[in-house]
Protein backbone atom coordinates (compact mmCIF):
# COMPACT_ATOMS: atom_id res chain seq x y z
CA UNK A 1 0.00 0.00 0.00
CA UNK A 2 1.23 3.17 -1.02
CA UNK A 3 1.64 5.68 2.51
CA UNK A 4 1.66 9.60 1.89
CA UNK A 5 2.53 10.32 5.24
CA UNK A 6 6.29 8.46 5.59
CA UNK A 7 8.38 9.20 8.01
CA UNK A 8 10.23 13.04 7.63
CA UNK A 9 13.93 12.56 7.48
CA UNK A 10 16.22 15.78 8.06
CA UNK A 11 19.79 16.14 6.53
CA UNK A 12 22.33 18.68 7.00
CA UNK A 13 22.80 20.52 3.89
CA UNK A 14 26.51 20.64 2.58
CA UNK A 15 28.48 23.65 2.83
CA UNK A 16 30.32 23.32 0.03
CA UNK A 17 26.01 23.80 -1.61
CA UNK A 18 25.32 26.52 0.85
CA UNK A 19 26.25 29.46 -1.97
CA UNK A 20 25.04 28.11 -5.05
CA UNK A 21 21.44 27.10 -3.06
CA UNK A 22 21.54 30.61 -1.35
CA UNK A 23 22.51 32.50 -4.79
CA UNK A 24 19.41 30.54 -6.57
CA UNK A 25 16.90 31.60 -3.92
CA UNK A 26 17.57 35.09 -4.38
CA UNK A 27 17.89 35.39 -8.02
CA UNK A 28 14.45 33.91 -7.74
CA UNK A 29 13.35 36.36 -5.05
CA UNK A 30 11.98 32.38 -3.04
CA UNK A 31 9.60 33.05 0.16
CA UNK A 32 10.97 32.97 3.42
CA UNK A 33 8.69 32.24 6.58
CA UNK A 34 10.18 33.51 10.07
CA UNK A 35 8.79 32.66 13.27
CA UNK A 36 9.47 33.96 17.08
CA UNK A 37 11.71 31.52 19.41
CA UNK A 38 10.46 32.98 22.70
CA UNK A 39 7.07 32.16 23.86
CA UNK A 40 5.96 35.48 23.66
CA UNK A 41 6.49 35.84 20.06
CA UNK A 42 6.31 32.38 18.76
CA UNK A 43 2.50 32.93 17.49
CA UNK A 44 4.02 35.58 15.21
CA UNK A 45 4.90 34.30 11.14
CA UNK A 46 6.04 36.65 9.06
CA UNK A 47 6.61 35.99 5.35
CA UNK A 48 9.41 37.75 3.15
CA UNK A 49 11.26 37.31 -0.26
CA UNK A 50 15.16 36.04 -0.43
CA UNK A 51 16.69 38.83 -2.27
CA UNK A 52 20.07 39.01 -1.56
CA UNK A 53 23.32 36.37 0.04
CA UNK A 54 25.89 37.32 0.78
CA UNK A 55 28.94 35.07 1.19
CA UNK A 56 31.46 36.69 2.85
CA UNK A 57 29.82 36.19 6.15
CA UNK A 58 26.78 33.68 5.65
CA UNK A 59 23.91 36.04 5.45
CA UNK A 60 20.96 36.73 3.76
CA UNK A 61 18.88 40.18 2.81
CA UNK A 62 15.43 39.75 2.61
CA UNK A 63 12.44 42.21 2.15
CA UNK A 64 8.59 42.55 1.91
CA UNK A 65 7.06 40.93 -0.85
CA UNK A 66 5.89 43.50 -3.52
CA UNK A 67 3.16 41.42 -4.59
CA UNK A 68 0.68 38.87 -3.45
CA UNK A 69 -1.18 38.68 -0.24
CA UNK A 70 2.01 39.28 2.27
CA UNK A 71 2.85 42.56 0.08
CA UNK A 72 1.40 44.93 2.76
CA UNK A 73 4.11 44.14 5.40
CA UNK A 74 6.13 46.92 6.02
CA UNK A 75 10.13 46.53 7.97
CA UNK A 76 8.11 47.13 11.45
CA UNK A 77 9.04 43.54 12.24
CA UNK A 78 8.29 42.75 16.08
CA UNK A 79 10.79 40.20 15.75
CA UNK A 80 13.73 42.78 14.76
CA UNK A 81 16.59 41.74 17.31
CA UNK A 82 15.18 38.65 18.08
CA UNK A 83 15.97 35.28 17.53
CA UNK A 84 13.88 33.23 15.12
CA UNK A 85 13.40 30.10 13.33
CA UNK A 86 13.45 30.73 9.49
CA UNK A 87 12.00 27.98 6.63
CA UNK A 88 12.11 28.02 2.74
CA UNK A 89 10.52 25.72 1.04
CA UNK A 90 11.65 24.59 -2.44
CA UNK A 91 11.78 22.00 -5.32
CA UNK A 92 9.64 20.15 -3.01
CA UNK A 93 12.51 20.57 -0.16
CA UNK A 94 11.95 21.94 3.21
CA UNK A 95 15.21 24.13 4.27
CA UNK A 96 15.24 25.25 7.82
CA UNK A 97 17.65 27.04 10.85
CA UNK A 98 17.56 29.47 13.59
CA UNK A 99 19.38 33.11 13.95
CA UNK A 100 18.65 36.51 14.72
CA UNK A 101 16.53 39.19 12.61
CA UNK A 102 18.48 42.36 12.36
CA UNK A 103 17.30 45.61 10.46
CA UNK A 104 19.67 47.11 8.26
CA UNK A 105 18.82 50.77 6.97
CA UNK A 106 22.18 52.01 4.87
CA UNK A 107 22.01 54.82 2.30
CA UNK A 108 18.82 54.58 0.53
CA UNK A 109 18.00 50.92 1.35
CA UNK A 110 16.29 48.61 3.85
CA UNK A 111 16.39 45.30 4.44
CA UNK A 112 16.76 42.51 7.06
CA UNK A 113 19.22 40.69 7.44
CA UNK A 114 19.52 36.95 8.99
CA UNK A 115 23.20 35.43 9.14
CA UNK A 116 22.96 31.70 10.14
CA UNK A 117 25.66 29.33 10.82
CA UNK A 118 26.41 27.23 7.44
CA UNK A 119 27.06 24.08 9.50
CA UNK A 120 23.19 24.21 10.60
CA UNK A 121 21.15 24.25 7.44
CA UNK A 122 18.67 21.51 7.75
CA UNK A 123 16.56 19.73 4.55
CA UNK A 124 13.98 17.63 4.41
CA UNK A 125 11.17 16.23 2.23
CA UNK A 126 8.00 17.65 1.85
CA UNK A 127 5.67 15.51 3.49
CA UNK A 128 2.06 14.71 1.60
CA UNK A 129 -0.05 15.59 4.42
CA UNK A 130 -3.51 13.33 4.87
CA UNK A 131 -6.33 14.95 3.84
CA UNK A 132 -9.45 14.04 6.00
CA UNK A 133 -12.51 13.88 5.44
CA UNK A 134 -15.60 15.29 7.25
CA UNK A 135 -18.59 12.55 8.11
CA UNK A 136 -21.53 11.97 10.07
CA UNK A 137 -19.57 10.70 12.88
CA UNK A 138 -16.80 13.46 12.57
CA UNK A 139 -18.18 16.74 11.57
CA UNK A 140 -15.49 19.29 10.38
CA UNK A 141 -16.58 23.07 10.64
CA UNK A 142 -15.17 26.14 9.25
CA UNK A 143 -15.71 29.59 10.43
CA UNK A 144 -14.72 32.79 8.25
CA UNK A 145 -15.67 36.30 9.62
CA UNK A 146 -18.56 35.63 11.49
CA UNK A 147 -19.85 32.52 9.09
CA UNK A 148 -19.65 29.06 9.99
CA UNK A 149 -19.40 26.74 6.71
CA UNK A 150 -18.88 22.82 6.49
CA UNK A 151 -15.92 21.65 5.26
CA UNK A 152 -15.77 18.54 2.74
CA UNK A 153 -12.03 17.99 3.32
CA UNK A 154 -8.96 19.21 5.72
CA UNK A 155 -5.23 19.11 5.55
CA UNK A 156 -2.43 20.49 7.54
CA UNK A 157 -2.10 23.28 4.92
CA UNK A 158 -6.03 23.99 4.00
CA UNK A 159 -9.42 22.79 3.50
CA UNK A 160 -12.20 22.81 0.90
CA UNK A 161 -15.68 23.44 2.31
CA UNK A 162 -19.06 23.73 0.91
CA UNK A 163 -21.29 26.71 0.51
CA UNK A 164 -24.19 28.25 -1.36
CA UNK A 165 -24.56 31.19 -4.47
CA UNK A 166 -25.94 33.66 -1.53
CA UNK A 167 -22.93 33.40 0.21
CA UNK A 168 -20.57 36.14 -0.86
CA UNK A 169 -17.39 34.11 -1.33
CA UNK A 170 -14.60 35.00 -4.16
CA UNK A 171 -11.10 33.98 -5.40
CA UNK A 172 -7.96 35.78 -3.72
CA UNK A 173 -10.01 36.77 -0.51
CA UNK A 174 -8.45 36.60 3.05
CA UNK A 175 -9.61 36.33 6.16
CA UNK A 176 -7.91 36.64 9.91
CA UNK A 177 -8.46 35.05 12.47
CA UNK A 178 -10.12 31.87 11.40
CA UNK A 179 -11.41 29.09 13.79
CA UNK A 180 -11.10 25.18 12.31
CA UNK A 181 -13.37 22.66 14.45
CA UNK A 182 -12.14 19.48 14.37
CA UNK A 183 -14.41 17.03 16.64
CA UNK A 184 -15.72 19.65 18.24
CA UNK A 185 -12.19 20.96 18.98
CA UNK A 186 -11.21 24.37 17.83
CA UNK A 187 -7.75 25.82 15.71
CA UNK A 188 -7.41 29.20 15.64
CA UNK A 189 -5.76 30.09 12.46
CA UNK A 190 -4.64 33.17 12.22
CA UNK A 191 -4.64 34.16 8.12
CA UNK A 192 -6.75 32.17 5.38
CA UNK A 193 -6.69 32.98 1.46
CA UNK A 194 -9.07 31.70 -0.90
CA UNK A 195 -7.24 29.86 -3.74
CA UNK A 196 -10.25 29.11 -5.98
CA UNK A 197 -14.32 28.50 -5.97
CA UNK A 198 -15.72 26.21 -8.21
CA UNK A 199 -19.35 24.70 -8.41
CA UNK A 200 -19.12 20.91 -8.13
CA UNK A 201 -21.67 20.08 -11.11
CA UNK A 202 -22.59 16.39 -9.42
CA UNK A 203 -23.50 17.69 -6.14
CA UNK A 204 -27.09 16.92 -5.14
CA UNK A 205 -27.12 19.10 -1.69
CA UNK A 206 -28.20 22.93 -1.50
CA UNK A 207 -24.51 24.08 -1.15
CA UNK A 208 -22.92 22.88 -4.68
CA UNK A 209 -20.38 25.82 -4.89
CA UNK A 210 -16.82 24.85 -3.10
CA UNK A 211 -13.94 27.14 -2.41
CA UNK A 212 -10.26 26.32 -1.71
CA UNK A 213 -9.02 27.81 1.10
CA UNK A 214 -5.15 28.05 2.05
CA UNK A 215 -3.89 28.50 5.78
CA UNK A 216 -1.12 31.14 5.18
CA UNK A 217 -0.13 31.79 8.31
CA UNK A 218 -0.82 29.67 11.39
CA UNK A 219 1.10 29.45 14.68
CA UNK A 220 3.72 26.80 14.69
CA UNK A 221 2.33 24.95 17.99
CA UNK A 222 -1.01 24.84 16.65
CA UNK A 223 0.14 23.39 13.09
CA UNK A 224 1.86 20.30 14.80
CA UNK A 225 -1.36 20.04 16.96
CA UNK A 226 -3.28 19.86 13.91
CA UNK A 227 -1.23 17.93 11.85
CA UNK A 228 -1.11 15.06 14.29
CA UNK A 229 -5.12 15.14 14.93
CA UNK A 230 -5.74 15.23 11.42
CA UNK A 231 -3.14 12.15 10.34
CA UNK A 232 -4.15 10.21 13.49
CA UNK A 233 -8.42 10.33 12.86
CA UNK A 234 -7.42 9.72 9.17
CA UNK A 235 -5.41 6.43 9.87
CA UNK A 236 -8.34 5.49 11.99
CA UNK A 237 -10.70 6.25 9.35
CA UNK A 238 -8.33 3.72 7.21
CA UNK A 239 -8.77 1.15 9.70
CA UNK A 240 -12.16 0.82 10.22
CA UNK A 241 -12.77 0.78 6.71
CA UNK A 242 -10.20 -1.92 6.11
CA UNK A 243 -12.08 -3.73 9.12
CA UNK A 244 -15.61 -2.99 7.68
CA UNK A 245 -14.64 -4.36 4.39
CA UNK A 246 -13.24 -7.63 5.72
CA UNK A 247 -16.42 -8.20 6.95
CA UNK A 248 -17.83 -7.88 3.76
Amino acid sequence: MNNKNKKQHFNLVDKTEIAQLFKNFASRLIPIIINGQNTDNSDISEHYNIAEYIEEDFSIKIKPPEKGIFKKLSYDSKLINNLINFKIEHDKINYFSTSKLEFIEHKNEKYFKIKFDPNKIYKAQLRTAYRLNSNDYYPILFKLGDTSYNVIDVSCGGACLEFSINTPLSDDMVFENCELSLNKIIYKIKKVEVLKIWEDEESTTSSPWRAGLKFSTINQKIEEKLTLEINSEARAQEIRKMLSDRKK
